[in-house]
């Protein structure tokens, strides 16, 4: 969770309640390699940050795998929302 705040104030300054509520209703989760996050036809209804490790985003072109994005952590001020 540190991550996060480090870098939301890398961006703007933030006050205390803001980063209070920050940590209040964020959680962190794990993937395991492989494990997908969103699926075809999921709605993303949640923002998420790489804190480490490595994202990829990719689409189906019949059978073949089109990779268009990669996501690395966020204190690279590399993230997704």
């Amino acid at each position: 969770m540190d991550s996060l705040i480090i870098y939301c104030k890398t961006i703007h300054p933030i006050s205390e309640n803001l980063e209070a509520a920050l940590i209040k209703h964020s959680k962190v989760k794990e993937y395991k390699s492989g494990e997908f996050i969103l699926k075809q036809g999921m709605i993303a209804n949640h923002a998420c940050f790489v804190v480490s490790g490595l994202a990829r985003s990719f689409y189906l072109k019949g059978s073949e795998e089109v990779t268009t994005k990669f996501f690395k952590r966020i204190i690279s001020h590399y993230f997704y929302l």
